[in-house]
């Protein structure tokens, strides 16, 4: 989504570091002084968050939870997690495999006094908070449809209504510039590009899908996603 983005934005009124609840004392200011016109992040709804995100069109950017759980557990088994992560650390040094990692993703673990929010706690604050809100919701698996169907009057539709909201005028190569910043060979966050100790489990098992459903019942329906 972001990349997406910069495809119309000048560099230079980007902030890139990425925005979260633990570090808002950090960037906070720069938000509160609209020293950037775009910023990115994973912001959970707190009173601070709110306030920060005041003033700005807020893109809400969701996914499957299912996608979601089995892409975090292959990222659990990456160097990158393992230097910032406890959990990841853990995970790794204590031979945890794959399966062990969607277990603790959907009912959340506490590791050593540190605690990593299940499914359920992590999609109310950083989703489904959100809703009802002056935010245009973007689920993941939809813009990849329009990305794929880039040519089609459906595609236009999807993204004119989403740039309209960001008061982002199309160009006339939006299509092009669409196709360049969805290009998974630039994202620092396809699974691909990110080399993991565990290969990625495409879809959950009949277990896992109950287990999910079983510690966040009607999730995935409240997101929008049906089987």
């Amino acid at each position: 989504m972001r990349n997406i983005i910069l495809m119309f934005v000048p560099l230079k009124e980007i902030h890139f570091p990425f925005v979260n609840s633990n570090n808002l004392n950090k960037y906070g200011k720069k938000m509160e002084k609209k020293s950037f016109k775009c910023f990115t992040g994973h912001m959970s709804r707190t009173p601070q968050g709110a306030a920060a995100l005041r003033g700005f069109r807020h893109i809400l950017n969701i996914r499957d939870p299912r996608d979601y759980v089995l892409s975090y557990a292959q990222f659990m088994f990456t160097k990158q997690l393992y230097k910032a992560s406890k959990m990841a650390r853990i995970i790794q040094d204590k031979g945890h495999d794959f399966d062990d990692a969607v277990d603790a993703l959907i009912r959340g673990w506490e590791f050593d006094g540190e605690y990593h929010s299940g499914v359920l706690d992590m999609f109310i604050m950083h989703g489904l908070a959100w809703f009802g809100t002056n935010c245009h919701i973007v689920r993941y698996e939809e813009l990849k449809k329009h990305v794929e169907n880039i040519d089609s009057k459906e595609s236009y539709v999807y993204f004119k209504s989403m740039f309209d909201f960001l008061g982002i005028n199309l160009t006339e190569d939006w299509e092009t510039r669409i196709l360049k910043g969805a290009d998974r060979r630039i994202s620092t966050t396809a699974r691909e590009n990110i080399p993991s100790d565990v290969a990625r489990r495409l879809e959950m098992t009949p277990e896992q899908k109950e287990l999910l459903e079983e510690w966040a019942p009607g999730l995935r329906a409240q997101l929008g996603y049906q089987d």
